[in-house]
């Protein structure tokens, strides 16, 4: 059955990752491990076992998401046996290793891209937010696949995860501006009556037209008005976007726009310690020495091992002369600086 194929997938490609993960510790080398050395010996497999239900058509939505995860795995891992055209018509021999040894036991094409797989589960079941990241790691390793992913999801165009995805990949592509207004418009209630802009830009005006047509259709199935009015999961995101936007202009020495965009951010999410730390720099940069004191402070009162706010603020009192004062915040760094030397 598709249950009991998706879960014997998902188990069997859960404990190759456990066994990558426990060879992954074991490497001496960091830069070992930071090279993917080491790979889940169960995608062959998979890939191999899940091919002929997937033709078939005998994957559920979660079948099809583990299928589409070791695509990708496969695809990163350059593995030969996993390389693909888009068609799954057509036949020629495949080789694939099984056990450590190679053996010709299947006779049909390479398998789907990645991406073509995990659409199909989206659009099967959309609300798998795990298969959407999966998505959005492909798009931003490959921009060339943007126009075929967005245009294979026009049928959940007008869904609220669909718009979740978006915002995750614009954020990522640090297309802040455009994040901002996707999230008001999920927060007003009214997401997607504009969005073409953002979309489609280079599209032409008939597929534009049928686009919003698409769009209201799916928007009235599956957005109701004021569901993320009070969304934390938004406020958290469109505090990353502001704040993105502020060292954005940071970094152009524009520091009082650069503040006003920290303070949207904290406005957000008033915890945000990097945005306090941020705040606290274009203080200092302005010759508001007090100020950003009090930033620095807060930073560190959120998050005690904010190392360069320990470092910043002891700079400061140095300047002032505290040198009390500044020795406990160097000596605060460097107790953190010490913790991550022990844990790497």
């Amino acid at each position: 059955s598709p249950y009991g194929t998706y879960l014997r997938a998902y188990g069997l490609y859960m404990a190759g990752e456990r066994r990558k993960e426990e060879e992954t510790i074991e490497l001496r080398d960091p830069l070992d491990r930071a090279t993917d050395a080491v790979r889940n010996t169960s995608l062959t497999q998979l890939a191999s076992e899940l091919y002929h239900p997937y033709v078939e058509g005998a994957l559920d939505a979660f079948g099809l998401y583990v299928y589409g995860i070791v695509l990708k795995a496969l695809r990163t891992a350059s593995a030969p046996a996993a390389t693909a055209p888009s068609s799954v018509a057509g036949r020629s021999p495949t080789s694939v290793t099984l056990g450590g040894s190679n053996r010709d036991i299947l006779d049909h094409p390479p398998p789907p891209p990645a991406h073509f797989v995990l659409i199909e589960s989206l659009l099967t079941y959309p609300y798998n937010w795990s298969a959407w990241l999966d998505l959005s790691d492909l798009c931003l390793d490959d921009p060339a696949v943007h126009p075929d992913v967005e245009d294979r999801l026009r049928p959940i165009s007008g869904h609220w995860m669909y718009h979740f995805f978006c915002v995750h990949v614009f954020l990522e592509n640090q297309a802040n501006e455009n994040a901002i207004a996707v999230i008001e418009r999920l927060v007003n209630g009214n997401a997607g009556e504009e969005d073409d802009e953002y979309y489609a830009d280079d599209e032409d005006e008939d597929r534009q037209e049928n686009d919003a047509e698409t769009r209201a259709t799916a928007r009235q199935r599956f957005q109701p008005d004021g569901m993320f009015v009070r969304s934390p999961y938004l406020q958290s995101q469109l505090a990353v976007a502001h704040y993105n936007l502020g060292l954005v202009r940071f970094r152009l020495d524009d520091h009082e726009s650069a503040k006003d965009a920290f303070v949207r951010a904290l406005e957000k999410e008033p915890g945000y310690y990097k945005a306090m730390y941020a705040l606290g720099m274009c203080e200092a940069e302005t010759g508001r020495a007090s100020d950003a004191k009090r930033w620095f402070k807060a930073s560190t009162s959120v998050r005690r091992r904010a190392m360069d706010a320990h470092f910043n603020l002891g700079m400061l009192y140095a300047r002032e002369g505290d040198v009390k004062e500044a020795e406990l915040c160097f000596g605060r760094c460097l107790a953190v600086h010490a913790k991550h030397a022990l844990m790497a």
